[in-house]
């Protein structure tokens, strides 16, 4: 029986997803599970923006697990849109969600979303 959140190999994320981090340790982790629960394929961006606390050891622990979650660990504070746009140039989805930590989805959240999208040239913005 497969993995609760069983990367699927050799599949190209439908969603690039960007979490940026502050103080967030507390938060994170039901918000990364929310989105490995999804329906279709989804790479997560993790961004911490130099948080004071463990919320770095939470990113990087995620990171290390799994292969869909990418980890950057800003020495500063670099601020909520700079973190927001700095992974935009290594996202592989064909469409980018930017989340804040404190954000859970449904399981179909992002499938309806994709749907939508895929029905609707015309809109950009969701």
């Amino acid at each position: 029986m497969p993995g609760e959140h069983e990367i699927r190999k050799n599949v190209r994320p439908r969603v690039s997803v960007i979490i940026v981090t502050y103080r967030s340790a507390n938060e994170i982790s039901d918000c990364v599970e929310s989105l490995m629960r999804q329906r279709v394929p989804v790479e997560i961006f993790l961004i911490d923006n130099a948080s004071p606390d463990n919320t770095p050891d939470v990113v990087t622990d995620y990171a290390a697990r799994f292969e869909n979650i990418h980890a950057t660990l800003n020495k500063e504070n670099i601020g909520l849109a700079a973190a927001n746009n700095s992974p935009l140039g290594k996202c592989q989805g064909q469409y980018v969600l930017i989340l804040n930590p404190d954000t859970l989805c449904r399981p179909d959240t992002l499938e309806r979303m994709v749907d939508f999208l895929d029905s609707n040239a015309d809109v950009g913005v969701v």
